[in-house]
């Protein structure tokens, strides 16, 4: 064989083991299944993320966001949104948006409020089964008191 001749079999082979150890890397990194941990990480951001965008998220009460309502809600329910208490405007608007975002995932969810652990009238649960991941939000409202927001979803 002639020097050229031995010089492109030599690169055809390099060209060759690349190619085998691109498709290693894919099938066994890239395409792996998400371990439990990988798992429960994704839904505890999911629950945390959904949460903390959740209370920020603008209504078509007054331009209120959700946040706003709940506080009003667990103090003294003065707003008035559509002929409807601030705890009933709140609780349904939540309902629509959690049900918008997570039940079109395949996830079930239960969302709950208290006030100095006395539950507010304001909760959602859309039956959650399977594994659970919680997500919780502490709020100091204007009289003192301790409002926290509950989020569980669940897969």
């Amino acid at each position: 064989m002639k020097k050229a001749q031995t010089e492109v079999m030599g690169m055809v082979v390099v060209v060759i083991l690349i190619a085998v150890g691109l498709l290693f890397f894919i099938a066994f990194v890239v395409l792996r299944p998400q371990s439990e941990l990988e798992q429960r990480v994704t839904t505890s951001v999911v629950a945390s993320s959904t949460l903390n965008s959740l209370q920020y998220t603008t209504t078509t009460c007054r331009g209120l966001n959700i946040q706003d309502l709940l506080l009003d809600c667990a103090t003294r329910g003065a707003i008035v949104c559509d002929n409807e208490h601030s705890c009933s405007y709140v609780n349904r608007t939540i309902a629509y948006i959690l049900d918008k975002t997570l039940t079109v995932q395949d996830r079930s969810f239960v969302f709950e409020a208290d006030v100095d652990g006395e539950s507010l009238p304001v909760g959602i649960n859309s039956g959650c089964r399977g594994e659970r991941e919680n997500a919780y939000q502490p709020l100091r409202t204007t009289y003192g008191s301790l409002l926290t927001l509950y989020l569980e979803v669940c897969r």
